[in-house]
């Protein structure tokens, strides 16, 4: 059996919401598993509008995306950090 690819998109308090949701579209379009991944407050808006803009992209494609989310420990920098992912799937 094939193995999945996983892309995890980093997003930041300064994303474009239009650019994030067009690369997790993209990247679904190509078969690969997409996580989207946010540390700080205004990281997880911009993230939550990312997906906003990911669903009505999806949507005119015919897709229905549905987001599953959990917390993620990684390295930010030198720190040890709590990041909000949003793991993305369709329906």
């Amino acid at each position: 059996m094939a193995e999945r690819v996983e892309q995890v998109l980093r997003v930041g308090g300064g994303s474009s919401t239009r650019a994030v949701g067009g690369a997790l579209v993209k990247f679904l379009d190509e078969g690969v598993d997409v996580v989207l991944s946010a540390v700080g407050a205004g990281a997880v808006n911009q993230m939550t509008k990312a997906i906003i803009e990911a669903r009505s992209m999806a949507a005119r494609r015919g897709l229905d995306l549905y987001f599953i989310p959990g917390f993620y420990d990684e390295m930010v920098g030198s720190e040890m950090k709590t990041s909000i992912r949003f793991y993305v799937k369709v329906k």
